[in-house]
């Protein structure tokens, strides 16, 4: 499943702040949306069962 422009609409829709930290599972963490966080300034953390990553 694609989810590349829905993390966008929801974050927007939210209004949250484009510095926040944002924790999402590994299925919506496409390359494009985190190089859309990225671009925004935003911290990611990727959620997996097996390890952690923070994406700065």
């Amino acid at each position: 499943m694609k989810e590349t422009g829905s993390l966008q609409t929801m974050l927007e829709g939210l209004k949250t702040p484009t510095d926040e930290l944002v924790v999402m599972d590994r299925c919506i963490a496409s390359e494009e949306n985190l190089a859309w966080l990225a671009l925004c300034g935003s911290i990611s953390l990727v959620v997996n069962r097996h390890q952690w990553r923070v994406f700065v």
